[in-house]
């Protein structure tokens, strides 16, 4: 187990005065990629080995949020090998110990040379697993494209969405997807649920388009972001309540 404490910071929340959930999944991908290191498979060790990590699918179920001042305490864990994917857990807990919200990931090992994924029991061999602990038991699954969306933007990475990687980092998705929305839509209501499928690398200057399926009368919303050809990069379903 790996155990981190953040404090809520004035430019991680939203005008609800919430941690808003693109900060949520920053603290996953920090926590991760410290245990990651901690127990020998993290970016240094896999730079070494010509491999990184992608990550592919997330799915969060949250309560509540801290606000400004608040903790956040996220506990990490890696979980089962289920090829091609490395399945990892998060619980999140606030200044009381109450958890407050759970996610599942999914994640692929990528050679950075062949740029395609690599098994990871050979990888993975030897390190110490919990298997039988479940933040959520399933692990994330495909998402379904509903049969009609309408195109709600276009975005062209820049500078602030590419990560070490050379693509567009997976946080700056969940972004553009919030940024599609009115302030009124986000104001009055809550998101409850995500899950986010990570399909196709986006770099630096390609445009990609966003398109939705939903309305502010349903409390599901599902979202795609396609480059100009057509190739789907992301798939996201939220849940609001």
């Amino acid at each position: 187990m790996h155990l981190e404490r953040f404090t809520t910071r004035t430019y991680e929340t939203d005008f609800n005065n919430r941690l808003r959930i693109s900060s949520v999944l920053n603290y996953m991908q920090e926590v991760a990629a410290n245990n990651a290191e901690d127990l020998g498979f993290g970016f240094k060790k896999f730079t070494e080995q010509g491999i990184f990590w992608v990550l592919s699918r997330v799915h969060i179920e949250m309560v509540s949020y801290p606000v400004i001042g608040e903790p956040l305490i996220v506990e990490t864990w890696p979980k089962s090998l289920i090829s091609p994917f490395a399945l990892r857990d998060f619980l999140f807990y606030n200044e009381t110990g109450e958890t407050i919200g759970k996610a599942t990931t999914a994640w692929l090992i990528i050679n950075r040379e062949s740029m395609r994924p690599v098994r990871p029991e050979p990888v993975m061999e030897g390190i110490v697993r919990n298997e039988i602990r479940h933040a959520i038991q399933t692990m994330p699954d495909k998402i379904v494209t509903p049969e009609t969306m309408s195109h709600v933007g276009t975005v062209i990475p820049s500078y602030s969405d590419i990560d070490v990687n050379q693509h567009v980092n997976n946080v700056k998705y969940m972004e553009y997807v919030l940024n599609t929305y009115p302030e009124s839509e986000l104001r009055n209501r809550m998101i409850t649920g995500l899950q986010i499928n990570f399909l196709q690398e986006c770099r630096f200057g390609e445009p990609l388009e966003i398109l939705k399926s939903g309305s502010p009368e349903s409390n599901t919303d599902h979202f795609e972001g396609r480059k100009s050809n057509g190739t789907r990069v992301f798939q996201a379903d939220l849940v609001f309540a």
